[in-house]
């Protein structure tokens, strides 16, 4: 998963929850969060690339078109 260079505040994002990654999870500092994270996002790219999911990586309603979404908001 590529993740943005800066933050992503006031800017719009759209997701579609097609599986389960894992359970809960309580992390003891924030390093291991963002490390986590970065694994959840590594599983879910990975599973993007393979049947029954791969049909989502190009939903119509996870893309913009040209000015659409940006500034946070459309």
């Amino acid at each position: 998963m590529e993740w943005p260079s800066s933050d992503f505040y006031d800017v719009e994002l759209r997701l579609t929850v097609v599986g389960y990654v894992r359970p809960e999870a309580n992390f003891t500092t924030l390093e291991c969060l963002i490390a986590r994270i970065r694994r959840d996002g590594d599983v879910a790219s990975a599973a993007l690339r393979m049947e029954p999911f791969a049909a989502h990586r190009n939903d119509a309603f996870l893309t913009f078109e040209a000015g659409e979404g940006e500034g946070g908001g459309g």
